[in-house]
């Protein structure tokens, strides 16, 4: 079905600002990969710009050309990204990586008050640790010595009863040396009176 020129014109502007709106999500995503660079990242940015290009050309189908496929629709959009990128794709991508950077700084000054705060609550938490640890094993030596005072008159009790035996013992074993001692003595005393004894009716 033909349509009217000036609505041919119309997909036609249309399209180009497609191609040229293509050719500025490209330059974003390209613009962070050099802020980022790291693989992963520039992976998930290709397949964002690939997704959004098919997006926009699908929509523009579908709107604009009320879901035909017309040829000059596709030329448009491509003519458009390629004006995009041989005139101001330079300085749309200079002005992306300066917003970029300055969004970063903005972000690093915002983030050093979080630092020094999670620096303060963590040396709090560790403090608060130490103290509650403290806390802790005071409670566990007062109570191990609340239980040994308990349990020491029964272990007294039984050292004393003990020392007792031993102190009966020793006494035992003195008063069977003092009476071996005394029977010693008294058998040379008896010796030596009979010595004596027979001396003297000799001499008599």
């Amino acid at each position: 079905m033909e349509k009217p020129v000036f609505v041919q014109l119309y997909c036609a502007l249309i399209s180009l600002g497609a191609g040229f709106a293509f050719g500025l999500g490209y330059d974003f995503f390209k613009a962070l990969r050099l802020r980022f660079r790291r693989v992963l990242f520039s992976v998930f940015c290709d397949a964002a710009i690939c997704f959004f290009a098919f997006a926009g050309l699908f929509f523009v189908y579908m709107s604009v050309g009320e879901g035909e496929s017309r040829f000059y629709i596709t030329f448009c959009a491509a003519s458009g990204a390629l004006l995009y990128f041989l005139l101001v794709s330079r300085a749309v991508l200079l002005i992306f990586t300066a917003f970029l950077r300055l969004l970063a700084k903005i972000f690093h000054k915002l983030a050093l008050p979080v630092e020094k705060f999670t620096k303060i609550s963590a040396k709090a938490i560790k403090k608060v640790k130490f103290l509650f640890q403290n806390a802790c094993k005071r409670y566990r030596i007062k109570v191990q010595g609340e239980l040994g005072a308990k349990a020491k008159p029964s272990e007294n009790s039984r050292e004393c009863e003990r020392t007792r035996k031993n102190e009966a013992k020793t006494r035992r074993s003195r008063n069977k040396n003092r009476h071996t001692r005394a029977d010693c003595l008294r058998r040379s005393n008896s010796g030596v009176t009979e010595a004596t004894g027979g001396g003297r009716t000799g001499k008599a």
